[in-house]
C-alpha cells in the first residue's frame, strides 16, 4: 500500500504496524528508514504519538 499511494505521492509519510517483527524490514513494501514501525498490539497513545509525529512535517508545511 505505502509503495503505490508514494507513487502517486512519493512524500507521503507512513506509519506501518504490524504483529510480525519480520515484516517491519521486508523490501519493497514501500517503507522507508525514516518511516514509523509499531508492533502490535499498540497503545493508544503510541498509535497517537505515532500519527503526530508523521504528519507534523505535512501539517507544519500547510501553515
Amino acid at each position: 500500500m505505502a509503495r503505490r499511494l508514494r507513487a502517486l505521492n512519493p512524500d507521503l509519510p507512513a506509519v506501518f504496524m504490524s504483529g510480525y517483527a519480520g515484516e517491519a524490514s521486508v523490501h519493497g513494501n514501500g517503507l522507508r528508514p525514516e518511516d514509523i514501525r509499531l508492533m502490535k498490539p499498540v497503545t493508544r497513545k503510541a498509535l497517537l504519538d505515532a500519527l503526530e509525529t508523521a504528519l507534523k512535517p505535512v501539517l507544519e508545511r500547510s501553515h
